[in-house]
């Protein structure tokens, strides 16, 4: 079975909430400047880049790619778990299994769009050169004289795919970051419902926002997960309270 080659950055489960009768939903996209175009478009159509999430190829043919590895089961069981917190409605009673499931997505949101890894690529790359620059001289002195003259060079024959290989797992490692997943899995939860007589929610390229960090006596994160619906955490039941019963504004009938 072939690979995807359409990677989504907002996963189409997700995107789907937002569709209408004629199953497709309504972008508002830039593609000349300031100008705001409106577009119905079907959620398979839009946020994503082709091979976004590829990191190959290498030297023995093992794909390295964030969506065949990781991000196709994170999508996969974070759609059961927001189906467990529409049916929850205010209160958002969900089991360890799916708090984890969806605590991995809300990181995976953060961390996916098209510039967070261009920008990982690119650092990568970057510390790499810098740290092969620093061991250059100690290379140097033990090399020998059929090796290449930069330990760059050296590395590149013995492992061509390396700079892949690295940013790969790096990229694993902060999408699965089980330290803020557990934080995250362990606040207090719920779903913030909005009526028909309140403006619809929009979502974004990144969905999901939350204060400087999740730690703070105040702290919290919120995500559309629907145009009625939006899921907010907290560490403290005081402040989902608060959020809670902030007022629904942008009223239909103002």
């Amino acid at each position: 079975m072939n690979e995807p080659i359409d990677h989504h950055y907002l996963p189409i489960f997700y995107l789907s909430r937002w569709t209408g009768s004629d199953e497709r939903l309504c972008r508002f996209s830039r593609p000349y400047g300031t100008v705001l175009v409106p577009k119905r478009i079907v959620p398979r159509g839009t946020a994503f880049e082709e091979r976004l999430y590829d990191f190959g190829p290498t030297s023995d043919g093992i794909p390295l790619s964030l969506e065949h590895s990781l991000l196709s089961k994170i999508d996969s069981d974070a759609a059961v778990a927001r189906d467990l917190l529409e049916s929850q409605k205010t209160i958002a009673i969900v089991d360890k299994k799916n708090r984890e499931s969806w605590s991995k997505f809300l990181i995976a949101q953060m961390l996916r769009a098209p510039e967070d890894i261009e920008q990982l690529k690119h650092s990568v790359r970057q510390e790499w050169d810098r740290t092969a620059v620093e061991i250059q001289y100690e290379y140097e002195k033990e090399r020998s004289p059929l090796d290449p003259k930069s330990v760059s060079e050296f590395i590149d024959k013995k492992s061509p795919d390396h700079i892949e290989r690295l940013t790969h797992q790096i990229a694993e490692r902060l999408l699965v970051h089980n330290g803020i997943a557990k934080l995250i899995a362990e606040m207090h939860w719920s779903v913030m419902e909005f009526s028909n007589d309140c403006s619809p929610l929009f979502t974004s390229d990144r969905p999901v926002w939350m204060t400087t960090t999740l730690t703070e006596s105040d702290a919290f994160m919120w995500m559309p997960i629907s145009p009625r619906a939006l899921f907010v955490a907290a560490p403290k039941p005081e402040t989902v309270h608060v959020l809670l019963n902030r007022p629904r504004f942008q009223s239909r009938r103002s």
